[in-house]
């Protein structure tokens, strides 16, 4: 692990933690910690296949919005589709999804997995989780206890 490059890991690599972070800036800004450079566009791309661009929209000032520390001022739901948004403008070839689901309703989880499973296209996801709904549509299941 020493003698790997972890630039190239993390470029290849993207992250949906239970407790990943957004900041006390606006939408546009969060966004582009997945990956800087994206157009408004592309912004707007990523947010309809993480569908909330129709909520960003509904907002007085759109992606310019302050969403306050940690996303304080969106839903549970709505935090982890821009979380989702963010990992679609990195673009990663693998997804490490650790109990990202964990803090919200069987409904909004259901939602979640199904948009993201349907956006996946030829990604891979390390998914951990303890709900069992949360692996329905994975094509291959390792299970561990301790």
């Amino acid at each position: 692990m020493d003698q790997m490059d972890r630039s190239a890991i993390y470029g290849k690599v993207g992250f949906l933690m239970q407790e990943s972070s957004l900041f006390h800036l606006s939408i546009r800004e969060n966004l582009m910690f997945g990956r800087e450079d994206a157009t408004e566009a592309e912004m707007v791309e990523a947010c309809t296949r993480a569908r909330i661009m129709d909520f960003i929209r509904e907002l007085p000032e759109g992606l310019d919005t302050l969403i306050g520390e940690n996303g304080i001022r969106l839903s549970g739901g709505q935090r982890q589709r821009l979380m989702i948004a963010r990992l679609f403008l990195q673009d990663p070839e693998v997804i490490v999804f650790d109990e990202a689901t964990s803090a919200l309703d069987y409904l909004n989880e259901g939602e979640i997995l199904e948009m993201l499973f349907q956006n996946a296209g030829d990604k891979t996801f390390l998914m951990v989780t303890h709900r069992r709904n949360s692996f329905a549509g994975c094509g291959k299941v390792v299970t561990f206890e301790l």
